[in-house]
């Protein structure tokens, strides 16, 4: 069987994928009953519950019907395609050349695992470690309802109205009052409110990157700028980490030999490492901004999730001509649906960032963004940012434990002092592409790897969320990763190779 299939697909839609075609060729005929769920997980050796999942996409499409069970057959044609028109799905015959065209894009192997990750999937996961948000439980949401009823009650229409494009002045104002707290000192007029960190990285390379131009980042980093550098045709040049952040000697050695046009760098609870780089780095990278002429892009997106140990103050703080673009979230400190994040930017480039948030959105929601002012002003967002430090610090910790008691020799890990996620290395023969598929048909899932690296490929790295899921779930979550690891590693299977 599977003879066309995608092996990137999740193993369940691999089944669906292969029996749709045959159905549709004619190849399996109108009538004809399905091999028995039990009977088809034999054959292929997967779990009973993954044929059981392609049956219920084939159900669901029009294609068979009947009971698991109890037999399940293919329906005649003329009855899937109308259920397909009436599903609200067109039955195309054949696309348009432009169409053809487009589906001939290569699709990046990174891409394809981000499109694994939830809540974007349809993957059937109960415990979930990939996600980038905290503990939906936990979102305020009780003062949400206050504050939004304040808004509404005042009669101030202007919150439902289109928003300045810069930002709604008195929530710049109250930033500015909070990134002094930071050591970056800026007045109103330099900061833009966007729709989250990743408008915000967006229209800064729209601003100072075309195709063809160099880019560097962290190597590991943040998956998503990596495809937003890809979709732009921007080459990436990925600089190797250690404990204090981006090595600044390679850094220098790349911008002599490259002239990449920008630097992005997460120097604060990286992601997906949890580095917190150390204040001589920072002060370094800021000089050789200034000395080579090259832009830095300080992604700050959660630098407000701290335990115990002192944060060092952004790059920006050494910043004196310019060099450093500042950006800030407060989607993974509050709540994601609040899409709201804010570039610091100084000199004639607010000009053009400006402009390109004009034409790109009009202007970011006038209602979050009063939201946002009223927590930031009451301090209710200082009081929630303390209660989930604490809570995000104990489940930091029950990962921990659990990985010591769950994950084989040959696993490494380090403590962070903030931020949403561990980055796990597992040992040198653990396919982690292998392990994924089985930690879905497990209902487990955790970011891999290899999406946050600029050269993707089965790398024995991890990344797992600890403050999404509370801590009985934590240790359920990593004692199945763990007993997968290790049946992988008693089975023999070796690493896939790119």
């Amino acid at each position: 069987m599977l003879r066309n299939a995608d092996r990137e697909k999740p193993m369940y839609l691999r089944i669906r994928d292969e029996l749709r075609q045959r159905i549709v060729a004619g190849d399996i005929a109108v009538g004809s009953t399905l091999p028995p769920s039990r009977q088809l997980a034999n054959d292929l050796k997967v779990s009973r519950i993954t044929v059981t999942n392609a049956y219920d996409e084939l159900k669901a499409e029009g294609l068979i019907d009947g009971k698991i069970g109890s037999g399940m057959f293919v329906l005649p044609a003329q009855y899937w395609l109308s259920t397909m028109t009436k599903g609200g799905k067109t039955v195309i015959e054949s696309y348009s050349a432009w169409q053809q065209n487009l589906s001939a894009i290569e699709i990046t192997r990174r891409e394809k695992s981000l499109s694994m990750i939830l809540p974007q999937s349809t993957i059937p996961v109960s415990l979930n470690f990939g996600v980038g948000t905290g503990d939906t439980s936990l979102f305020p949401i009780v003062d949400v309802r206050k504050i939004v009823s304040e808004i509404l009650d005042k009669g101030d229409a202007t919150a439902l109205n289109y928003e300045a494009y810069q930002g709604f002045l008195p929530l710049r104002q109250v930033l500015t009052r909070y990134l002094r707290q930071q050591s970056i000192i800026v007045d109103a007029e330099e900061i833009y409110i966007t729709a989250g960190s990743q408008q915000a990285v967006q229209l800064v390379i729209e601003a100072l990157l075309k195709p063809g131009d160099c880019a560097i980042v962290e190597n590991p980093t943040y998956s998503i700028v990596l495809s937003l550098f890809e979709s732009r045709g921007i080459k990436v040049i990925g600089i190797p980490m250690d404990n204090e952040g981006m090595k600044d000697d390679l850094l220098e050695a790349e911008i002599q030999k490259k002239s990449p046009k920008l630097i992005y760098t997460v120097p604060t609870f990286h992601n997906p490492t949890g580095t917190v780089m150390s204040p001589m780095r920072r002060s370094r990278i800021s000089a050789l901004a200034n000395r080579y002429g090259v832009p830095v892009l300080e992604d700050d997106y959660i630098r407000e999730l701290r335990f115990f140990n002192p944060i060092p103050p952004p790059i920006a703080a050494w910043d004196k001509h310019g060099d450093i673009i500042y950006v800030g979230s407060f989607s993974k400190s509050l709540f994601p649906a609040i899409r709201l994040g804010y570039i610091v930017a100084r000199g004639p480039i607010q000009n053009r960032l400006l402009y390109l948030k004009r034409v790109s959105d009009l202007g970011s929601s006038a209602l979050l963004q009063r939201i946002m002012y009223h927590f930031l002003e009451s301090g209710k967002l200082q009081k929630h940012w303390r209660r989930l430090s604490r809570i995000h610090n104990r489940r930091q910790a029950a990962m921990i434990r659990a990985l010591r008691n769950h994950f084989p020799a040959g696993s490494s890990w380090q403590s962070n002092d903030g931020g949403l996620w561990l980055w796990i290395r597992v040992p040198p023969k653990v396919s982690v592409a292998t392990l994924l598929e089985s930690c879905i048909r497990s209902g487990v899932y955790f970011s891999p790897g290899e999406t946050h690296f600029v050269e993707p490929n089965d790398q024995p790295y991890i990344r797992l969320n600890f403050a999404a899921l509370d801590e009985k779930k934590i240790e359920n979550g990593i004692s199945i990763i763990g007993s997968l690891i290790h049946e992988q590693l008693n089975s023999g299977l070796q690493a896939k190779t790119t």
